[in-house]
């Protein structure tokens, strides 16, 4: 009798159970009318996927791989996509790259193995995303936001670390030239061409109040040139850089013009 309750009183229980910080998961499993109730509150929240599988978010209330959401969301799980409205989406890069925490050493170069292998699991990871979300159904709208996650601590060759690279002072005048310049993830080859298109996406975001994305802004701009239905990006801008940094707005700058007018 406890099974057949009417599906609104199944959603007052979801939600109780959820303010109090119960797992809806196992509720799922008791029935076929219980899945239905249950999931469609568990969906309806912000689902935070990972690239990489083994990998987890502290912060995240819950997390699923890349893999384990296209399980969830397809074959028997289609009707899920329905239910989703907001995804959050962690690209896991081999190495966190903090802004402003290193200075260079004799011989170091910007093109370095460490950013490279970033940058390609950052390729690689949206291109796996786009590769699942171009077969959603087109009128559904989804809201995505992205950012980066750094599987270990890294530092590049030939820098060393210097927790005031970032200050713009008189005891510290030569950041210009001795200051690692900030890393932001971007497209190998500069181009988003491999790119499927994906119509379900309808709002893109890139935020730092998510934690701060770290891409760079073209290759932003060019993702949402994917997305053909798209009405709403936030690109957040608003970052520090050392005023003396001025090559790094330029090429940010031209990046942008790169977009709009290429």
């Amino acid at each position: 009798m406890g099974l057949h309750l009417p599906l609104e009183i199944l959603h007052l229980i979801a939600i109780y159970l959820q303010d109090a910080k119960a797992s809806l998961v196992i509720c799922t499993r008791v029935c076929r009318e219980w899945q239905v109730a249950f999931e469609a509150l568990i969906y309806s929240r912000p689902i935070h996927v990972i690239s990489a599988d083994g990998v987890s978010k502290d912060d995240c209330e819950r997390s699923m791989s890349l893999s384990h959401f296209q399980n969830v969301t397809s074959g028997k799980g289609l009707a899920r996509r329905a239910l989703i409205q907001h995804l959050s989406y962690h690209i896991v890069v081999p190495s966190d790259l903090p802004d402003w925490q290193t200075r260079k050493r004799k011989g170091y170069k910007v093109e370095n193995n460490i950013r490279h292998e970033n940058d390609l699991a950052f390729q690689s990871a949206i291109l796996d995303l786009f590769k699942t979300l171009k077969w959603w159904d087109p009128y559904l709208r989804l809201s995505v936001e992205v950012a980066l996650l750094g599987r270990e601590p890294g530092i590049e060759p030939h820098t060393y670390d210097w927790d005031i690279a970032g200050e713009y002072c008189y005891d510290y005048k030569e950041g210009r030239t001795q200051s690692v310049p900030v890393y932001r993830a971007r497209f190998l080859d500069n181009a988003a061409s491999f790119l499927p298109d994906v119509a379900c996406i309808d709002r893109l975001c890139f935020d730092d109040d998510f934690p701060f994305h770290r891409i760079w802004a073209g290759s932003a701009l060019q993702i949402a040139q994917r997305c053909s239905t798209l009405t709403q990006m936030i690109l957040n801008l608003d970052e520090y850089i050392r005023p003396d940094h001025i090559e790094y707005i330029q090429a940010r700058r031209q990046g942008q013009r790169n977009i709009y007018f290429g």
